[in-house]
C-alpha cells in the first residue's frame, strides 16, 4: 500500500501546484489528473513501480531487520 500512497500524495502535491500555486508542470502545460480520477489510475502506477523497483525492497527491508533485530538482542544481553 506504501506505493499507492505514495503515487497519489504526489499526485496531490501536483494537484496543488498547478491549481493553487499557478506552477506549471511540464512542456505541455496540460492539467494533471484530477484526484478522484487518480484513486484508480495510482493502480497501474503502483503495479509498475512494485514491478521495477519493489524487487528491491525485501531484500533492503530484510537487512534493516535483520540488523535492528541483532542491536535490540545486543542490548537487552
Amino acid at each position: 500500500m506504501a506505493h499507492y500512497f505514495s503515487w497519489y500524495m504526489m499526485l496531490l502535491v501536483i494537484n496543488f501546484q498547478y491549481w493553487i500555486l499557478d506552477m506549471k508542470i511540464g512542456s505541455l502545460n496540460t492539467p494533471p489528473i484530477d484526484p478522484l480520477l487518480g484513486l484508480l489510475v495510482m493502480w497501474i502506477y503502483t503495479f509498475f513501480s512494485i514491478f521495477f523497483v519493489g524487487w528491491i525492497t525485501l531484500p533492503v527491508g530484510a537487512l534493516i531487520g535483520g540488523i535492528y533485530g541483532y542491536w535490540q538482542y545486543r542490548r537487552i544481553r
